[in-house]
């Protein structure tokens, strides 16, 4: 975590394209490549078998960036993001979503339950950044659910939002920034460990390399607790994204100065920062 906050862009804002890509590392991809296809055939053919729409080179890069273009580290990574897929495909809903008219067992019940969570504003994509990132905005205190896996496919569904949105955008931009108002964390509202451990999986694991930088806005002293449980779980990489502001946000405040320099001049509209909530 830090406040002096440098933003790099081939780390914060965009990674290597396949173009980009050095011979090693082209290499890397066509080994991992092979590797899954060996799995066809292997003790994971269902697995990669079932998620093949989704088994893209430029997905694989991420998770090579992400074990440091280790493939025996990479492939078990993409077989955990499966695992976890084949149980919550997010990324297939927005293909049902386009359909005219869905069928009930393709996406009207995953319909129901993403407006429900969506309806207090907890998990939201606003727009872009002024470095071509996708925003979302979280906010635990306007949970509105005890469905653990409700509350799982909907991170996953605003996440797989904000990388299409930045894909559809046109510009480089290829990872979000994440900002957590925290302001009214508590014990009695925290989410659960269990909770707390598979979010970090989905941003390692699941969506690995596409976290840019994550604000943590006003967290109390209660929430160094809770963080600190969690920070054996939390890789170095992802670590050094976060960073925790409290105290002044005003026009000049030191805290404006480095949101307007990470964020953009109107972060204050795309956060939501210290403007007047409504009651979930």
């Amino acid at each position: 975590m830090m406040n002096a906050y440098e933003l790099i862009p081939e780390i914060h804002v965009s990674g290597p394209r396949i173009d980009e890509l050095s011979s090693s590392q082209r290499a890397a991809l066509d080994d991992l490549v092979e590797n899954l296809r060996e799995e066809e055939n292997g003790g994971s053919a269902a697995l990669v078998a079932a998620n093949a729409d989704y088994i893209e080179k430029s997905v694989l890069v991420r998770h090579l960036i992400a074990r440091d273009w280790d493939v025996g580290k990479a492939r078990p990574m993409v077989l955990e993001a499966l695992e976890w897929r084949s149980r919550r495909p997010v990324h297939r809903w927005f293909a049902l979503s386009n359909q005219s008219v869905p069928s009930a067992s393709d996406f009207r019940l995953e319909a129901a339950m993403l407006r429900k969570h969506a309806s207090t504003g907890k998990i939201r994509v606003p727009g872009l950044d002024a470095h071509g990132r996708a925003v979302i905005v979280m906010d635990s205190s306007k949970e509105n659910s005890c469905d653990d896996e409700g509350c799982m496919a909907f991170l996953g569904w605003n996440m797989t939002l904000a990388l299409r949105a930045m894909a559809q955008s046109g510009q480089v931009a290829d990872k979000f920034l994440l900002f957590m108002h925290m302001a009214e964390f508590s014990f009695f509202n925290q989410p659960s460990f269990s909770v707390s451990k598979e979010t970090l999986k989905i941003l390692s694991t699941v969506f690995p390399e596409t976290l840019g930088t994550c604000v943590i806005m006003d967290a109390p002293v209660y929430f160094a607790t809770f963080f600190n449980l969690l920070a054996p779980f939390i890789d170095p990489k992802t670590k050094s994204k976060i960073i925790m502001i409290n105290g002044d946000v005003g026009e000049g405040s030191s805290n404006d100065e480095l949101m307007r320099r990470i964020i953009g001049a109107d972060w204050k509209r795309l956060t939501g920062a210290a403007c007047p909530t409504i009651s979930k």
